[in-house]
């Protein structure tokens, strides 16, 4: 179940860029590409939103804090 996965997750996505020639996430405090490896796992993808990784067969999904997207929503 997807759900189970995010859960079980020890990663924390911190920021994704995306360029027309490159995608980097940051996780963990960590840049990293498409096949850059973290802990075990494989960066598989990286989108708007969200990363792929996968470990020992299992697919992880990442999602973006929003909390961290909404600095300037003007709550303090």
């Amino acid at each position: 179940n997807g759900a189970e996965q995010r859960e079980r997750a020890p990663f924390r996505l911190q920021s994704i860029l995306l360029a027309p020639e490159r995608r980097i996430a940051i996780i963990d405090g960590q840049r990293l590409r498409v096949g850059d490896r973290l802990d075990n796992a494989e960066v598989r993808a990286i989108e708007p939103g969200r990363v792929v990784l996968e470990r020992a067969g299992e697919r992880i999904e990442l999602n973006i804090d929003t909390h961290l997207t909404n600095a300037n929503d003007g709550s303090r």
